[in-house]
Protein backbone atom coordinates (compact mmCIF):
# COMPACT_ATOMS: atom_id res chain seq x y z
CA UNK A 1 0.00 0.00 0.00
CA UNK A 2 1.33 3.33 -0.74
CA UNK A 3 0.56 6.93 0.93
CA UNK A 4 -3.18 8.12 1.50
CA UNK A 5 -4.19 11.34 -0.59
CA UNK A 6 -6.26 14.41 0.00
CA UNK A 7 -7.07 17.37 -2.07
CA UNK A 8 -3.99 19.80 -1.84
CA UNK A 9 -4.55 22.53 0.57
CA UNK A 10 -6.80 20.85 3.07
CA UNK A 11 -6.18 20.24 6.53
CA UNK A 12 -8.45 17.02 6.27
CA UNK A 13 -7.68 13.64 6.76
CA UNK A 14 -7.00 11.32 3.44
CA UNK A 15 -9.77 10.99 1.24
CA UNK A 16 -7.97 7.68 -0.11
CA UNK A 17 -5.46 5.29 -0.04
CA UNK A 18 -3.75 2.72 -2.34
CA UNK A 19 -4.50 -0.74 -2.10
CA UNK A 20 -1.97 -3.88 -3.22
CA UNK A 21 -3.91 -5.15 -6.90
CA UNK A 22 -1.30 -7.67 -8.87
CA UNK A 23 -2.67 -5.91 -12.59
CA UNK A 24 -4.63 -2.87 -11.80
CA UNK A 25 -5.11 0.05 -9.79
CA UNK A 26 -7.34 -0.55 -6.50
CA UNK A 27 -7.96 2.11 -4.02
CA UNK A 28 -10.47 2.59 -0.91
CA UNK A 29 -12.30 5.75 -0.60
CA UNK A 30 -13.13 7.21 2.62
CA UNK A 31 -16.31 10.02 3.45
CA UNK A 32 -17.94 10.98 6.48
CA UNK A 33 -21.18 11.14 4.56
CA UNK A 34 -22.90 9.60 1.40
CA UNK A 35 -22.30 12.83 -0.49
CA UNK A 36 -18.49 13.19 0.61
CA UNK A 37 -18.27 9.69 -0.40
CA UNK A 38 -18.78 10.18 -3.55
CA UNK A 39 -17.05 13.74 -3.83
CA UNK A 40 -14.23 12.27 -2.72
CA UNK A 41 -14.58 9.21 -5.36
CA UNK A 42 -14.74 11.62 -8.02
CA UNK A 43 -11.42 13.49 -6.60
CA UNK A 44 -9.41 10.05 -6.35
CA UNK A 45 -9.81 9.30 -10.05
CA UNK A 46 -9.11 12.87 -11.10
CA UNK A 47 -5.98 13.20 -8.59
CA UNK A 48 -4.43 9.28 -9.74
CA UNK A 49 -5.21 10.49 -13.76
CA UNK A 50 -3.64 13.63 -13.61
CA UNK A 51 -1.68 16.96 -11.91
CA UNK A 52 -4.14 19.08 -10.29
CA UNK A 53 -1.46 21.92 -10.89
CA UNK A 54 -2.81 24.49 -13.76
CA UNK A 55 -6.57 23.57 -13.61
CA UNK A 56 -8.81 26.16 -12.90
CA UNK A 57 -12.32 24.49 -13.57
CA UNK A 58 -13.32 27.01 -16.97
CA UNK A 59 -16.76 24.79 -17.06
CA UNK A 60 -19.51 24.23 -15.21
CA UNK A 61 -22.40 21.58 -15.60
CA UNK A 62 -24.82 19.28 -13.90
CA UNK A 63 -25.20 15.68 -14.30
CA UNK A 64 -27.53 13.07 -12.51
CA UNK A 65 -26.49 9.62 -12.73
CA UNK A 66 -29.00 6.28 -11.39
CA UNK A 67 -27.67 2.97 -10.55
CA UNK A 68 -29.26 -0.33 -8.93
CA UNK A 69 -28.17 0.13 -5.93
CA UNK A 70 -24.77 2.28 -3.79
CA UNK A 71 -22.39 -0.12 -5.43
CA UNK A 72 -24.08 0.26 -9.34
CA UNK A 73 -24.53 4.00 -8.41
CA UNK A 74 -20.81 4.46 -7.95
CA UNK A 75 -19.73 2.32 -10.57
CA UNK A 76 -21.92 4.67 -13.01
CA UNK A 77 -20.61 7.97 -10.82
CA UNK A 78 -17.06 7.02 -11.95
CA UNK A 79 -17.91 5.94 -14.91
CA UNK A 80 -19.58 8.97 -16.16
CA UNK A 81 -16.58 11.00 -14.58
CA UNK A 82 -14.32 8.88 -16.56
CA UNK A 83 -15.92 9.81 -19.86
CA UNK A 84 -14.95 13.32 -19.26
CA UNK A 85 -11.37 12.53 -20.39
CA UNK A 86 -12.00 9.51 -22.08
CA UNK A 87 -14.56 11.15 -24.25
CA UNK A 88 -14.51 14.68 -23.96
CA UNK A 89 -11.18 14.98 -22.92
CA UNK A 90 -11.37 17.52 -20.16
CA UNK A 91 -10.43 17.11 -16.43
CA UNK A 92 -12.33 16.97 -13.56
CA UNK A 93 -11.09 19.75 -11.55
CA UNK A 94 -14.54 19.61 -8.98
CA UNK A 95 -17.43 17.79 -8.30
CA UNK A 96 -20.41 18.89 -5.60
CA UNK A 97 -23.06 16.35 -4.66
CA UNK A 98 -25.99 18.43 -5.09
CA UNK A 99 -28.72 15.47 -4.03
CA UNK A 100 -28.02 12.14 -3.40
CA UNK A 101 -30.05 8.69 -2.77
CA UNK A 102 -28.71 5.22 -2.77
CA UNK A 103 -30.13 5.05 -6.68
CA UNK A 104 -29.55 8.79 -7.90
CA UNK A 105 -27.73 11.58 -7.89
CA UNK A 106 -27.22 15.08 -9.17
CA UNK A 107 -23.87 16.61 -9.28
CA UNK A 108 -22.02 20.01 -10.11
CA UNK A 109 -18.79 19.48 -11.85
CA UNK A 110 -16.09 21.70 -13.17
CA UNK A 111 -13.38 20.66 -15.53
CA UNK A 112 -11.02 21.82 -18.29
CA UNK A 113 -9.95 20.81 -21.22
CA UNK A 114 -6.69 18.94 -21.57
CA UNK A 115 -3.75 21.11 -23.01
CA UNK A 116 -0.58 19.26 -22.66
CA UNK A 117 1.79 22.01 -22.45
CA UNK A 118 -0.29 22.91 -18.86
CA UNK A 119 -1.47 19.61 -17.43
CA UNK A 120 1.04 16.55 -16.22
CA UNK A 121 -0.70 13.35 -16.89
CA UNK A 122 -0.10 10.45 -14.23
CA UNK A 123 -1.85 7.03 -14.86
CA UNK A 124 -3.40 6.22 -17.89
CA UNK A 125 -7.06 4.93 -16.25
CA UNK A 126 -8.82 2.75 -18.75
CA UNK A 127 -12.07 1.66 -17.03
CA UNK A 128 -13.97 1.52 -13.79
CA UNK A 129 -14.54 -2.14 -13.17
CA UNK A 130 -17.46 -3.85 -10.96
CA UNK A 131 -14.33 -6.16 -9.40
CA UNK A 132 -14.38 -6.32 -5.91
CA UNK A 133 -16.58 -2.96 -5.94
CA UNK A 134 -18.39 -2.19 -2.81
CA UNK A 135 -19.93 0.70 -0.63
CA UNK A 136 -20.78 0.24 2.67
CA UNK A 137 -21.11 2.37 6.00
CA UNK A 138 -18.68 2.25 8.79
CA UNK A 139 -18.47 3.60 12.33
CA UNK A 140 -17.16 6.92 11.16
CA UNK A 141 -18.82 7.67 7.63
CA UNK A 142 -18.59 5.28 4.47
CA UNK A 143 -15.82 3.48 2.57
CA UNK A 144 -16.21 2.12 -1.13
CA UNK A 145 -13.45 0.38 -2.78
CA UNK A 146 -12.66 0.49 -6.50
CA UNK A 147 -10.44 -1.25 -9.22
CA UNK A 148 -9.62 1.11 -12.28
CA UNK A 149 -8.39 -1.28 -15.29
CA UNK A 150 -4.89 0.63 -15.94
Amino acid sequence: MTQPSSPKNSSEPPVYRYLDHTADLRVEIFGHDLAMLFENAGFALFDMLADSAGLSGGEEGEMTVEGEDLADLMFNWLRALLCFWTVKGRLVVSAQIVEISETRLVARVRSDRYDADRHCLKTDIKAVTYHDLTVEPVEDGWVARVVFDV
